[in-house]
């Protein structure tokens, strides 16, 4: 494994993840207000470790040493879960304790 990705593929990488945050935290009713933050990170973490596990030897496309279709997976596979369990299990405290008048 070797680390290649430049900085092009950092800052698409940091859109992506973003983008994903922004869309886990306009969907729906957000648990807490860092549900979006939260998954864009899973995102992110996902998506590096993926890229830079698949390297761009496997004839994926590639920009600037980040393989797009690594990220979908990675991103995907850590960023989807870490949202529905936030969204889930987010903020227990406000199910918990009786409305104010």
């Amino acid at each position: 494994m070797q680390f290649d990705l430049g900085i092009a593929g950092f800052g698409l990488l940091i859109l992506v993840s973003l983008a994903f945050g922004v869309v886990v935290q306009l969907i729906g009713k957000p648990g807490t207000s860092v549900d979006g933050l939260i998954a864009g990170m899973g995102w992110f973490v996902g998506a590096l470790v993926a890229s830079e596990l698949v390297g761009v030897d496997v004839g994926a496309r590639v920009v600037d040493g980040l393989a797009l279709d690594a990220v979908v997976v990675g991103g995907g596979l850590i960023g989807v879960p870490l949202a529905l369990v936030l969204r889930l299990y987010g903020d227990r405290r406000s199910r918990n304790h009786p409305a104010s008048i």
